[in-house]
């Protein structure tokens, strides 16, 4: 599958990192979610949930640039176009800064002058807490902007691998400081702060590690490039219509129809089972975000074959994972999430079904996905997915009142199938040949067995090397 020792270290080294992260992030939410929950109360940590995900759809601002500029940089570095890289990077530095004072700008407005608390109706959270909360998510959102395309230098030159690990022990450093401030009585403000601190730390340390890296790079240059600018226009729009709908739709909507139609512990309930159920789509990604650099790197690089193998691995390998983690997970729900949330939140079985049944499908969906982003090709996925899962959540608010949460996890089920089905014939387009749904389902019985050959290989030459 690699095709050479040096890319097999990096892509092991990527999948070893993006599974330590998947495990750190994972773990944030097993840890935190019972501190929040001792420390604030179910009201006050579904409110907190709630206005989070009201400030998330900051990040709509961004349009998809970041994205997009992230995906050529990729593709320029791999194909030795470092003129082309440095356009791109430019670029979009320029366009995200006016966007990111524009949106500080229209914030800091809101914070003074619009009562937030009493807006949303809230009965924890007062005007002072919801504006600096507000405040804070906000200007973290902004500054995630800038993540993908210095993230793209940086796992382009040495490998997704050390790029994961770096944003990995600071998202370690935010865990600890959440956690410690709320054991030692820390409101949501302070918790929010940490996180906005967290933020201000990884851009930093990205700015650092390129100018070492990648000395060819002007980190600081905001030169816009015409032809840049208009390279990456339409593949930044696609983006940004698959991003609304995943991030925002389909996991910041549903909370605040929870929270309007039946309350705060509507919204934790449902974000609880959300969480453990995503477990299953976290862990059987792992190798599809690993290796999201090295296939444009490959497809940057002309190298089409080594492209479709890369796509076509990738989600055999994550919807098998998925079968198997969802079952586990389903069978272990009984004792494990009441343990995790010290018996306040009780199984919803039919809710947790359909959520697993969504997890294991959108398996499929994210390598499908990750290929297309990452070559710029995501075209009217997400269009599709938008409308499908728009369609899904208008049907099932119908039926909220009767059904509770369980409404919303069907709803979510009906995007994922949409892009599984276009998704393919987009990829089959780009290597020129129909991508074929059983193709991609396959036991990746082939792939361990070459996996472990290398590492049987690789023990031998250890052993000898030892003697």
């Amino acid at each position: 599958m690699w095709g050479g020792s040096n890319l097999r270290r990096r892509a092991w080294e990527a999948i070893a990192s993006v599974f330590f992260s998947r495990f750190v992030r994972t773990g944030e939410q097993f840890i935190l979610v019972p501190i929040y929950l001792s420390a604030w109360g179910v009201d006050t940590y579904g409110e907190w949930l709630t206005l989070t995900a009201m400030a998330t759809f900051l990040s709509l601002t961004n349009v998809g640039l970041g994205q997009a500029a992230a995906s050529d940089i990729i593709m320029a570095i791999g194909a030795g176009d470092r003129e082309r890289a440095q356009q791109a990077f430019s670029s979009s530095a320029f366009m995200l800064s006016a966007i990111a004072l524009a949106v500080i700008a229209a914030l800091a407005a809101i914070s003074l002058y619009v009562d937030i608390s009493a807006l949303a109706g809230f009965t924890k959270l007062g005007h002072r807490e919801a504006a600096v909360i507000v405040s804070c998510t906000g200007a973290t959102v902004v500054l995630s902007f800038f993540y993908a395309p210095l993230s793209a230098v940086f796992s382009t030159i040495v490998g997704a691998g050390r790029a994961n690990l770096l944003s990995t022990f600071i998202k370690i450093g935010e865990i600890i400081l959440i956690a410690v401030a709320l054991l030692l009585g820390g409101s949501p403000e302070i918790a929010a702060l940490i996180i906005f601190l967290s933020a201000i730390i990884m851009a930093v340390s990205y700015l650092a590690v390129i100018h070492r890296l990648a000395p060819w790079l002007r980190v600081l240059s905001f030169k816009p490039d015409r032809e840049s600018l208009l390279r990456m226009l339409k593949p930044s729009l696609d983006y940004f219509t698959l991003f609304l709908s995943v991030n925002i739709v389909g996991v910041q909507l549903p909370r605040i129809v929870l929270f309007s139609v039946l309350g705060s512990s509507a919204v934790t309930i449902f974000s609880v089972m959300t969480t453990y159920a995503r477990t299953t789509r976290v862990f059987s990604g792992i190798i599809s975000f690993a290796l999201q650099v090295e296939v444009g790197h490959a497809y940057g690089a002309g190298d089409f074959s080594r492209f479709v193998d890369f796509v076509k691995k990738m989600c055999r390998v994550s919807i098998w994972s998925a079968i198997f983690i969802g079952s586990g997970l389903f069978l272990c729900s009984f004792f494990l999430i009441p343990l995790w949330t010290n018996g306040r939140v009780s199984v919803d079985l039919i809710l947790l079904i359909f959520l697993i049944v969504g997890s294991v499908i959108g398996s499929l969906v994210d390598p499908i996905v990750i290929a297309l982003t990452v070559i710029n090709r995501v075209g009217m996925i997400g269009w599709v997915h938008f409308l499908s899962l728009s369609l899904g959540l208008a049907i099932s608010s119908i039926f909220l009142s009767r059904f509770g949460p369980t409404a919303i996890a069907i709803g979510l089920v009906v995007p994922e199938v949409a892009v599984i089905l276009l998704g393919r014939s987009g990829l089959g387009r780009s290597e020129e040949e129909p991508m074929r749904l059983r193709e991609l389902v396959r036991w990746p019985g082939d792939l361990l067995h070459s996996e472990f050959n290398a590492l049987l290989r690789w023990s031998l030459v250890a052993k000898k090397l030892g003697r």
